[in-house]
């Protein structure tokens, strides 16, 4: 019961943050790209860092696949666990990319 539960409350969250925002919060060339995207966690690794999951497509990004996404706050991934839906956002820049 507390898995359904905190995972209504992230999902609440996240709706909650990003109801209004475009697939990119930023335009085309700009250093940082933000996107949504909705997911099923495969596995959350031992280091409580990274995550794969098993996403649909990210418009204007990437098709739909399973990919390990490194999380920038770890705390993000507490509680998680394989077979959990998520939604979340992905920030990408020239040079890193994090959940």
């Amino acid at each position: 019961m507390m898995r359904i539960e905190l995972a209504a409350v992230l999902i609440t969250l996240v709706l909650l943050t990003g109801c209004h925002k475009p697939e990119s919060s930023n335009p085309p060339g700009a250093a940082t790209q933000v996107y949504s995207a909705m997911g099923v966690i495969e596995a959350i690794q031992p280091d409580g860092k990274t995550a794969v999951i098993q996403h649909s497509a990210i418009s204007n990004y990437m098709p739909a696949m399973t990919m390990t996404f490194r999380a920038k706050d770890s705390s993000e991934l507490r509680g998680l666990q394989a077979g959990d839906s998520i939604a979340f956002h992905l920030v990408v820049t020239r040079d890193d990319g994090w959940i």
